[in-house]
């Protein structure tokens, strides 16, 4: 704002002498041109404030405030609120967040007011609240999204600001952030872009239906984020679960129910996050996106996007040519640090020179159903060199391979059979094969997944659940599985850092793996605090660049040549 400009300011109930006294105030910041006008009450201030040309608006005590505020937020006015109130010498600090928490761009008391307090505290708000509307364009020009009766993404912000400021005065208070993504919800044979706009729409308009005791808001072109303020350290968040259940019920559309595949992360809140964009990145970061896009319906059988032709064509060439290789990362045991075993990691040797990772290919290869064929040719070749490394390296007689299974790999019929062929045909054992499952595959597929596994045990082989805590999958889910163990995802193990907030999930992880007497294996362990932590609460095996990068053959023998 330039000092040049009109700058109209509401001053809204408390007694004359207040409101003369403020006023007085408000005539001696000169520069800006600062004009006032008196409302007796909040009614007149909001028909006031309808009319436009409000710059901001002072409001005594909290129940004015509060009133002032509701009307900003339901005729969508553009202009921040400052309110001044007695505060108790209790406990100031927290009364001025509940207010900023409540919506407000400043809260001041009586006995501190001055000319230079209100110059900072009420303009200091209005331009910063210009400036971002200017950057962000006239989307965020309102306080609820258009479209979704949501808050915008700049009101959804301040509010989570407010809850970083208090949780960080109030050792006592938490706040979590849930990021909905929407993203695997895409135009397909099944759904034009108009379809995909207007169901991404629709998951808003559902999560404003059920919005009571928190606030959410449009994020970017695909997401949500949902603020929960105000519940006890290590409670179970159930408003986060019902907002999941909600949100995954089916969708009308042309006569059919759609289930959307929807990602969903939750980071509970903690102090030291910088800002409001931190804590949406964390549970950005914490969301589980399904690895095969799909949309469910009633009528229909479960359809896919198919891989474009020209990746499905690559992959099929590939697998003719051989262009795949696998890397071994070492599973060590974490109290010894001895080798235990090497998880099988596929890699792909494209034509253009560059080794891709599985990240790059893997849906791809899902989608056009390679994966079944793709996967078969890494479990053989993951055995036969498991095989070699016994004949080698006698003194570690107990080294297994671990190999990771995807859905259409578990509802293959054949494959139990495949494998009781490959070991008849690599001379591998079959105790030293691990086979990992992820625990949304078998909530999912519960009897195909149990036939499975039952199966890959009478065998002889071992399998280990992996991602539990990222889905619906519970403890009852898996009870009469003939399971050996449970990795911890990376995405638990990154945030340990010595606090008891960071290791919560892992605990229940761990309970849950003690109920139905399994070992754990951490995984992307990267420095030694993380490993300490999971030694201390009990897991026995380890896995990340603490102890070892995936490695080649050549570096396998060199790495246990020294075990």
């Amino acid at each position: 704002m330039r000092p040049a400009d009109a700058c109209v300011v509401l001053v809204v109930g408390g007694s004359s002498s207040h409101a003369s006294e403020v006023q007085t105030m408000l005539s001696q910041i000169r520069s800006y041109g600062v004009s006032v006008e008196l409302c007796a009450h909040s009614t007149e201030a909001l028909a006031r404030l309808s009319s436009g040309g409000v710059a901001a608006v002072l409001a005594f005590d909290d129940y004015v405030g509060a009133s002032v505020q509701r009307g900003i937020l339901e005729q969508d006015i553009l202009a921040p609120l400052v309110v001044i109130q007695e505060l108790s010498s209790d406990d100031p600090v927290a009364e001025r967040l509940r207010q900023r928490e409540a919506g407000a761009a400043e809260c001041l008391a009586f006995t501190e007011l001055s000319p230079a307090v209100l110059r900072v505290a009420l303009l200091g708000s209005i331009e910063t609240h210009r400036g971002i509307t200017q950057m962000q364009g006239a989307d965020v020009s309102s306080v609820l999204d258009p479209d979704t009766g949501l808050f915008t993404t700049l009101a959804m912000r301040r509010r989570l600001a407010a809850a970083i400021d208090r949780s960080e005065a109030e050792s006592d208070y938490r706040y979590a952030t849930l990021y909905i993504d929407t993203a695997a919800i895409h135009p397909s044979d099944l759904l034009s872009a108009t379809d995909v706009a207007a169901l991404r729409t629709r998951v808003g308009l559902r999560l404003a239906h059920i919005a009571n005791d928190f606030v959410a808001a449009p994020v970017g072109e695909t997401g949500y984020v949902v603020l929960f303020r105000g519940f006890p350290e290590g409670e179970d968040l159930g408003a986060a679960d019902s907002v999941r259940r909600e949100l995954q019920r089916p969708y009308d559309h042309d006569d059919d129910q759609l289930y959307l595949d929807l990602g969903f992360g939750l980071a509970r809140g903690r102090g030291r996050d910088a800002n409001a964009q931190a804590a949406i990145d964390r549970a950005r970061c914490e969301v589980v996106v399904p690895r095969v896009p799909r949309l469910h319906t009633h009528s229909a059988s479960e359809r896919r996007p198919p891989a474009t032709d020209v990746v499905a064509s690559e992959l099929a060439q590939a697998l003719q040519r051989e262009e795949f290789s696998v890397t071994y990362q070492p599973i060590v045991d974490i109290q010894s640090q001895r080798p235990y075993g090497f998880e099988a990691l596929i890699r792909w040797r494209h034509p253009d020179g560059e080794e891709r990772p599985a990240a790059d290919f893997i849906n791809a290869a899902n989608d056009s159903e390679l994966i079944v064929p793709i996967g078969y040719w890494c479990v053989e070749a993951a055995m036969r060199q498991m095989a070699d490394w016994h004949s080698e390296f006698e003194h570690l007689p107990d080294l297994c391979i671990s190999m990771n299974l995807s859905a259409p790999q578990v509802l293959d019929p054949l494959f139990v059979e495949r494998v009781r062929s490959m070991l008849m045909t690599t001379g591998l054992k079959a105790s030293a094969v691990r086979f990992e499952i992820e625990a949304g595959t078998i909530a999912d597929h519960n009897k195909e997944a149990r036939a499975l596994v039952e199966g890959l045990s009478a065998a002889g082989s071992k399998v280990w659940v992996e991602d539990y805590g990222l889905s619906d999958c519970t403890v009852d889910d898996l009870r009469g599985f003939p399971l050996d163990g449970f990795k911890i995802d990376r995405r638990f193990v990154s945030r340990i850092d010595g606090t008891e907030m960071t290791s919560g999930r892992i605990r229940h992880i761990m309970t849950a793996a003690s109920a139905l007497g399994l070992r754990t294996l951490g995984e992307g362990i990267e420095n030694q605090l993380q490993a300490n932590v999971l030694r201390w609460l009990g897991c026995q095996l380890g896995q990340g660049y603490l102890y070892e990068r995936p490695l080649s053959v050549a570096e396998v023998y060199a790495y246990l040549a020294e075990a």
